[in-house]
C-alpha cells in the first residue's frame, strides 16, 4: 500500500460529507484504486474505486509531491442501466 499524507480542507470535508463519503473512504480509493483518471472538468487526477457496499466512488485530488494528496472532493456514481 502506498502511504500518502492526506491534506485535509475545511473545503474538501464538507463536499464529501454532502455526497455522504468518509475522510477513510476517500483515502483507501486514492491508495487502491481500480482506475486513474484525470478530470475532464478541472484537469485533476481522479481515482475510482468500489466503496465496501459495492457503489462506485469517485475522488479528485491533487498530488502535492510524492508522499501528501490535496482531496478536492468525493462522490459515489449514479448506477447504470
Amino acid at each position: 500500500m502506498p502511504y500518502y499524507e492526506f491534506i485535509w480542507t475545511d473545503t474538501a470535508l464538507a463536499k464529501i460529507e454532502l455526497n455522504d463519503v468518509s475522510q477513510d473512504e476517500v483515502e483507501a480509493a486514492i491508495c487502491h484504486p481500480l482506475k486513474v483518471h484525470t478530470s475532464a472538468s478541472s484537469g485533476r487526477p481522479l481515482a475510482m474505486a468500489l466503496a465496501e457496499d459495492g457503489r462506485m466512488l469517485v475522488c479528485v485530488y491533487e498530488i502535492v509531491d510524492e508522499l501528501q494528496i490535496l482531496p478536492i472532493t468525493a462522490y459515489f456514481t449514479k448506477a447504470r442501466s
